[in-house]
């Protein structure tokens, strides 16, 4: 069975994504990109949704918010069925580690891997560390 990604979020944060990861890594067409636009509602969403899981597939839906209608329309679709995994808070990082990993994992082993990277990910830039000097004597 063939292993795919659905990032989706509110606004235009799927199609912004999209932009980044296929601005770096290039289109990949295991990875679908659903927006969650002011004009939807949550019976839209999952109609955006049931086009693309209509085919059997193990699907890893990564979205942006913990509680959100995108997470909470994933999660009713999770618990009717085995082969779909949701995971909120991803980020750009964490999603392109699994897009290029999604063949080579189980789905559950992409869900974990993705909160993984998704820690990896995360960088808090240490602008007190210090620089040693070039202590050379002319030698």
């Amino acid at each position: 069975m063939n292993n795919i990604i659905i990032v989706t979020g509110h606004g235009n944060y799927a199609t912004g994504v999209k932009s980044m990861i296929e601005m770096v890594s290039g289109p990949n067409e295991n990875i679908y990109y659903i927006d969650f636009t002011k004009d939807d509602t949550d019976i839209t969403l999952a109609q955006k949704f049931g086009q693309i899981i209509k085919e059997q597939h193990n699907i890893l839906f990564a979205c942006d918010l913990l509680g959100g209608t995108p997470y909470k329309e994933a999660a009713k679709l999770a618990f009717t069925n085995q082969n779909i995994k949701v995971v909120a808070g991803c980020n750009v990082g964490s999603i392109m580690d699994c897009a290029f990993k999604l063949q080579t994992l189980t789905i559950n082993e992409l869900a974990n891997n993705m909160i993984e990277s998704s820690k990896k990910n995360l960088f808090i830039l240490d602008t007190n560390i210090k620089q040693e000097k070039n202590t050379t004597d002319g030698i």
